[in-house]
């Protein structure tokens, strides 16, 4: 065994108020030694989602589940819970500590344009980890409240809106995308435009329309799509499936479904209990004293719809579920904009935290 030295670029980001000085002494040019195995293809790796400047890809994502489960152990695991419907990896992640009483479920980029939300998650982890020996309250958090995290629901999606025909490979698939462009292309102003916004998985099924959770209801696109297009039947996905997997590992106390745009935060769900209705919104309400999004009830807003991962959650699961809405501007969300949705919402997890230990 030898000391192999890991080379973290551009932790010098900015994190908010909670970069500690531990994070601090991990600039740009320092090193971290940790024990491995020296090899030959030992270099020095990047931690990508540290530079917010760039769009945060599936390729970056996987490099940095690597890394960080390689420098913290102790506080973060992975497993694949599922492929895409390209083969892709659809990974957990769990943060803290798993035997803890309590749990939360996260998940980002359910919808492909909406990746904005991947890099987000992806960076608050960073800030707890590299932040945890020298802050009490993240301390506090991941030992008692372990959070279960799906950053990436749906990487083909993600990777059509930010690579376009890049994508793949796969001829047959270009030719879907083409065709479905031809079908679809109204209101669109080119075809690169229309795969740039992408919601869909790479069968042209909306990941959000395909739970069985008023599935039934929602008829809006009656072909595949770039979205709205529930599927064939009720979980007929692949990534959908995923979901379900990840979810199934424990007992949560909520849920946290990040979306972009709009800064807003949906809450609640057709046909559930008054009491869970109202646990819904005291998580919104909590959200809301943090990042002052503004709140809207899913069961008297027109533009909300069954189907979804949040009303499956609710709807069959009987667990406090919201989406929260990030960003302002059209999807794909600027990467200008990532600096005002971090800081609006860097510390959320330990505010939410509080919520689960205390949700009854």
């Amino acid at each position: 065994m030898k000391k192999a030295i890991l080379f973290i670029c551009s932790l010098c980001c900015v994190l908010g108020g909670t970069f500690t000085s531990y994070a601090s002494e991990m600039q740009t040019n320092e090193l971290l030694i940790v024990e491995e195995e020296q090899t030959a293809e030992a270099i020095a790796p990047t931690i990508f989602v540290a530079d917010t400047s760039q769009i945060y890809t599936y390729t970056m994502m996987q490099n940095d589940i690597a890394q960080l489960t390689r420098m913290f152990p102790d506080k973060i695991q992975y497993e694949v819970v599922g492929q895409s419907t390209e083969g892709r990896d659809i990974y957990l992640l769990i943060l803290g500590n798993p035997k803890a009483e309590h749990a939360v479920f996260v998940e980002g980029s359910i919808h492909g344009r909406e990746y904005i939300t991947t890099q987000l998650i992806m960076h608050m982890l960073l800030n707890y980890t590299v932040s945890y020996d020298t802050n009490e309250a993240y301390q506090e958090m991941l030992n008692n409240v372990c959070f279960y995290i799906v950053p990436m629901s749906n990487p083909d999606g993600v990777s059509i809106s930010q690579l376009g025909e890049a994508c793949t490979e796969d001829e047959n698939r270009l030719s879907f995308l083409r065709t479905l462009y031809k079908i679809d292309k109204t209101g669109y102003q080119s075809y690169a435009n229309y795969l740039a916004r992408w919601k869909a998985n790479a069968n042209g099924v909306d990941i959000n329309r395909n739970f069985d959770a008023g599935w039934n209801t929602f008829l809006e696109h009656t072909n595949r799509s770039s979205e709205k297009f529930k599927g064939v039947t009720p979980a007929s996905e692949a990534e959908t499936i995923a979901l379900m997997t990840a979810f199934s590992k424990r007992d949560f106390d909520c849920v946290l479904n990040y979306h972009a745009r709009g800064e807003v935060i949906y809450y609640g769900a057709l046909g559930v209990s008054s009491e869970l209705s109202a646990k819904s919104k005291s998580l919104a309400q909590l959200v809301n004293s943090v990042n002052h999004y503004r709140m809207i009830d899913t069961t008297t807003s027109s533009v909300c719809v069954s189907g979804g991962f949040g009303d499956w959650v609710m709807m069959v699961q009987n667990t406090p579920s919201i989406a929260i809405e990030v960003g302002r501007g059209e999807c794909p969300v600027s990467q200008s904009e990532f600096s005002s949705i971090w800081k609006k919402n860097y510390n959320m997890w330990e505010f939410v935290s509080y919520y689960a230990k205390n949700v009854k």
